[in-house]
């Protein structure tokens, strides 16, 4: 089973560049990191390539916290984007994970720690190339703690 995930940041926020260190959790969710993310599990392609509205940060945040969730008995989640009315949804079933999308005609599924596997690593690439860019981002308390990891 393949899972490709990776954003496209096309617009990093309002300008000026603000201080990082004080910028707030709404912001970091919705106004900063905008671009189109690569998702696909398999053949079927979940991206949102053209886009380019799409928060990086709140993405990978949620599919982290998505992924974690879906408990081995079953249960549902649905990421929903904030700019339109599409949403991508996860059903857990037994050991796999059913993936649908409503701007998609198809669903994939795919091993549960697999994609919870793929969730943490695309948010700790897209944490590391934040910092990369802004390493100011390393001061924000959201951030380190959102994240959960120590950056410098």
């Amino acid at each position: 089973m393949d899972i490709r995930l990776a954003s496209k940041i096309v617009e990093v926020g309002p300008s000026p560049a603000p201080d990082w260190a004080t910028v707030t959790q709404m912001e970091l969710h919705y106004d900063y990191f905008l671009g189109d993310f690569t998702f696909r599990v398999g053949e079927t392609d979940f991206s949102t390539t053209g886009w380019e509205w799409v928060p990086q940060l709140d993405f990978a945040l949620a599919l982290r916290t998505i992924a974690a969730a879906l408990t081995p008995g079953g249960g549902e989640e649905t990421f929903e984007f904030t700019e339109n009315g599409d949403v991508i949804r996860f059903r857990r079933v037994g050991d796999r994970v059913e993936i649908s999308a409503s701007y998609v005609n198809d669903t994939a599924s795919v091993p549960h720690d697999e994609l919870l596997a793929a969730a943490e690593a695309f948010l700790d690439k897209l944490a590391l190339e934040l910092l990369d860019a802004h390493p100011g981002l390393g001061q924000n308390e959201y951030f380190r703690k959102a994240v959960g990891r120590a950056y410098p």
